[in-house]
């Protein structure tokens, strides 16, 4: 079967070629109809994290005997449209909130200058 075929076309003329129902081919992989069949459709939202359509796709490639790294080539190449390239977004730089660190520094102050006054008095005292 050419490259250039979508994926799902090739999943289902590989089940068809080897005279296997999608509720066949759904017992022997071991998945409900409804993936299978949305694995020919090329809906793979319902799949989750891309690992577990390549999984899926490993295993439906084995079934029916067609070339894996082909059908993940397809895979690769519909996903990567389909997916934003997030190593380029735009980050704003990061600003500093001085209000944040204005009372527990103005605090810390203020209980060291207590501090020092009453060893100061205590000190004084003393002699």
């Amino acid at each position: 079967m050419a490259a250039q075929t979508p994926l799902g076309a090739r999943l289902r003329a590989g089940r068809e070629r080897i005279g296997m129902t999608v509720l066949q081919a759904a017992e022997k992989l071991h998945l409900d109809s409804r993936m299978l069949e949305a694995l020919e459709a090329e809906r793979f939202e319902g799949f989750g994290a891309p690992v577990f359509v390549r999984g899926h796709l490993k295993n439906y490639a084995d079934l029916i005997e067609e070339p894996f790294a082909e059908l993940l080539g397809l895979f690769e190449a519909r996903s990567a449209a389909l997916m934003p390239d997030l190593t380029r977004t735009s980050r704003l730089p990061r600003t500093l909130n001085r209000g944040r660190w204005l009372k527990p520094a103005m605090l810390l102050i203020g209980a060291v200058v207590l501090a020092l006054t009453v060893w100061w008095v205590l000190m004084r005292r003393g002699r």
